[in-house]
């Protein structure tokens, strides 16, 4: 695992996202990168009660959301819904 520092960023819209997050006082609760494992990113963003997650799995970058409300105790403790790319802020 690399250090936060090292955590690239998004693409344009995803980025853009981030940044829209951020200045709407979401606290970036976790992030991770791991060169090793294809170069996979987490991103988490959190302002209760939802949860935004940028993902890059496999070089592939997308949007999750969840919300406390949407708790599911025998599904990992969320659910979380892919954001399409025109929700996500694409182009």
């Amino acid at each position: 695992m690399a250090t936060n520092d090292q955590v690239p960023d998004p693409p344009g819209h995803l980025k853009d996202l981030a940044d829209r997050l951020l200045s709407q006082r979401f606290v970036e609760v976790q992030s991770e990168y791991d060169a090793e494992s294809f170069g996979n990113v987490v991103r988490v963003f959190e302002r209760k009660p939802v949860r935004v997650r940028i993902v890059r799995d496999r070089g592939v970058w997308s949007a999750e959301l969840t919300a406390d409300p949407w708790l599911q105790r025998d599904h990992f403790h969320e659910e979380w819904v892919f954001l399409p790319p025109l929700i996500a802020g694409a182009a």
